[in-house]
């Protein structure tokens, strides 16, 4: 992707620090200065790694800042090993690079051919779960063209086979760079035999995205069921399809009220690569890098979601946390911890403080995504 193209030669510069502890420790030159700064290079590989997907990678740096932890210089042996963990680690980055540029080129190329199918406009983007030969699709579609609105038909395979192995592609790859990302679904419940289990995975992977339902009944009980399942209208056919367009649109544009999320970490790799996932699903993101100005930033910003990184040079996430829990202007702000480190004792410390969720920075791009949408969506309605 484009982060991973900006943000490699990073990366390689922190590999190159690893690689001068081997060097110096297999020249028995290895000051604890150099340790220290490579443990922290490690720490940070860890947790960008694992935002761009590189979850081996990611567990690799760990160990070799666990490594660099000690303190004394390593020896002989702890060198040798060290220095089996950063090839290992060399190799993992190079397979991801290889993989991604493959995929950049896929996305590239499907993004040309659809400039020239689809009606492009920044803005209200359909994805329609039609029966694409019927007489109200074709009208659908020739109206949507009419309005300039942005849409795509689902593929057969959505509505007869796989709806979870879809959506998680859909979504992740949208979140990359060029892939379309519904920010309305327009769905047909007699297109497939299985329309709850579909409802039901958008509703729970794609929960920003509100999804209105075309049936033939209109039965108390049926709008009850679907409600249940997560669908933001139902409407009873049949209806003129420019109808049909304009409750899309309104509810579309109901739906635009944007959440601000303000992002504290001091990798800025990770502060961009969040950031630009965030940003595709309309959430107005403001990140920052130095937690001394985090007071200022938080006042100025008003955000309605909070996600700190846990180890940060000057003041860590757990007292920053802390202090917003403390303060009574802002103890309601949800805060979700975004670090490297996954374990127990860590968990219970972050919930101690007031944490509200606690994500490893080997995500997933949906997680993150429903994660924090949720949580935005609980405060919002207390």
């Amino acid at each position: 992707s484009k982060i991973w193209d900006r943000f490699k030669g990073g990366i390689n510069e922190r590999i190159d620090v690893l690689e001068q502890v081997v060097v110096a420790g297999k020249n028995e030159i290895l000051e604890i200065d150099l340790q220290r700064k490579a443990q922290q290079e490690a720490h940070k590989l860890a947790g960008s790694l694992g935002t761009f997907g590189l979850v081996d990678g990611s567990d690799l740096a760990r160990e070799i800042e666990s490594l660099l932890a000690a303190e004394k210089p390593l020896n002989h042996s702890e060198i040798f090993h060290l220095s089996k963990l950063v090839k290992s680690l060399c190799k993992k980055i190079e397979q991801h690079s290889n993989i991604d540029k493959e995929k950049s080129d896929n996305q590239q190329i499907k993004y040309l051919e659809r400039q020239y199918s689809i009606p492009i406009v920044p803005e209200c983007k359909l994805l329609l779960i039609l029966d694409k030969d019927s007489l109200f699709a074709k009208q659908f579609i020739e109206e949507a063209v009419t309005k300039k609105i942005q849409f795509k038909l689902a593929p057969d395979v959505l509505i007869t086979t796989d709806i979870d192995a879809y959506i998680n592609q859909n979504l992740n790859n949208s979140l990359q760079d060029l892939s379309f990302s519904p920010n309305v679904v327009l769905f047909d419940l007699e297109v497939a035999a299985n329309s709850e289990e579909i409802l039901g995975q958008f509703s729970s992977q794609m929960p920003s995205v509100p999804v209105v339902v075309l049936n033939t009944k209109g039965e108390l009980s049926d709008r009850v069921k679907f409600a249940k399942l997560g669908a933001s209208a139902y409407l009873k056919k049949p209806l003129p399809a420019a109808q049909v367009i304009d409750i899309v649109l309104d509810i579309w544009r109901k739906n635009q009220t944007l959440a601000t999320v303000m992002i504290v970490d001091d990798d800025l790799q990770i502060l961009e690569n969040i950031e630009q996932i965030l940003t595709q699903w309309g959430i107005k993101v403001v990140t920052l890098s130095d937690e001394r100005y985090f007071w200022t930033t938080l006042e100025n910003t008003v955000p309605d979601l909070l996600i700190l990184d846990i180890e940060m040079p000057y003041f860590n996430g757990i007292d920053l946390c802390q202090v917003i829990r403390n303060d009574p202007h802002w103890n309601w702000l949800p805060v979700i911890f975004l670090t490297a480190h996954c374990d127990p004792i860590l968990c219970h410390q972050v919930f101690t403080a007031g944490a509200d969720d606690y994500i490893c920075k080997s995500f997933k791009y949906s997680d993150l995504i429903t994660r924090i949408i949720n949580r935005i969506k609980r405060s919002i309605s207390v």
